[in-house]
């Protein structure tokens, strides 16, 4: 199967993250890689980027797709679960997140305005959400 992903907010969404080469990063919302292509290019080898992702189809066409930079996991499962999926894989702490939302997912009720803990970035129909971290 084909699986066509473009991502939508590139550069607002990954410059909020303030990507740090040798972080540990999370995409919540994995989709096709195309947000975390960009966060592993910014890693240049020495962090590690995990994606989440319900969808069978796009697990595998992230994998394909950033699988050979050594420096990626992909997670099947929801987001919801973030904390249980990445202490299944030994990580306690991650420098920063990365999540999307649109009017078609069950995130619907998702805070409208963005606050100073965790900036948005808007669209007529998606949400960017990202959250820096500082160990």
């Amino acid at each position: 199967m084909d699986f066509y992903h473009l991502p939508i907010m590139l550069n607002e969404c990954i410059d909020g993250l303030n990507i740090r080469p040798d972080g540990d990063y999370l995409d919540c919302t994995l989709g096709g890689g195309g947000h975390s292509a960009e966060i592993l290019r910014r890693l240049n080898g020495t962090g590690h980027l995990y994606g989440i992702d319900r969808d069978n189809d796009a697990l595998a066409a992230a994998t394909e797709r950033l699988g050979a930079a050594g420096n990626f996991t992909a997670v099947k499962g929801n987001f919801h679960d973030v904390k249980a999926l990445l202490a299944e894989r030994g990580v306690e702490k991650i420098d920063g997140m990365i999540s999307f939302y649109s009017p078609q997912t069950e995130c619907s009720d998702f805070p409208a305005a963005p606050s100073a803990a965790s900036p948005t970035t808007r669209t007529r129909r998606w949400t960017c959400a990202w959250i820096r971290i500082s160990r």
